[in-house]
This record gives structure tokens, C-alpha cells and sequence, in this order.
């Protein structure tokens, strides 16, 4: 594999994903309080902490895991503005 096997995007908006971007088999993406702007593939893992958007659509394959994890002393939540395809 090619490229950092970890990836930490954090907001406001995580710019530098235009169009569509993929989360590989075998990687993971961690969203700390950011708004994407982008359709996500999530092949690997997605991690989502404090307040997290995805505008773009959202789909996942087998074997994919979404985990929405909480920052100490906050709440967390994700919020998929067009759904998701699982």
C-alpha cells in the first residue's frame, strides 16, 4: 500500500477533497469537528469525533466500519446530509 495507513482531517471544512474521495481497504480516516464536502467511499474505517458533517453522499462496503467516537467532557455526532449506501 502506498501512503500514510492513518488520515486526520479536522475543520472547520476539510478542504484539498473535491469531488470524491475513498477510504481504503485496510485505512483509516478520523473526522475531528469538520464539515467534507465530498462523497466518501469507506472501504476501511471512518472515525468521526465531536461535531462532524458529510454533505456528499456516503456509501460503505462490506466489511467497512463507521465508528462515532465521543472527545472527553463533549458529545459527538455525525451527521450524513444525503444518507448513506451500505
Amino acid at each position: 500500500m502506498r501512503g500514510p495507513q492513518r488520515h486526520h482531517l479536522s475543520g472547520p471544512t476539510a478542504s484539498g477533497l473535491a469531488g470524491a474521495a475513498l477510504v481504503g481497504v485496510g485505512r483509516t480516516w478520523t473526522l475531528t469537528n469538520c464539515v467534507v464536502n465530498a462523497s466518501l467511499d469507506v472501504q476501511g474505517t471512518l472515525v468521526s469525533q465531536d461535531l462532524t458533517s458529510i454533505n456528499g453522499a456516503l456509501s460503505t462496503s462490506p466489511g467497512s466500519i463507521i465508528r462515532v467516537l465521543p472527545i472527553p467532557g463533549n458529545d459527538s455526532r455525525l451527521t450524513v446530509a444525503a444518507g448513506f449506501t451500505n
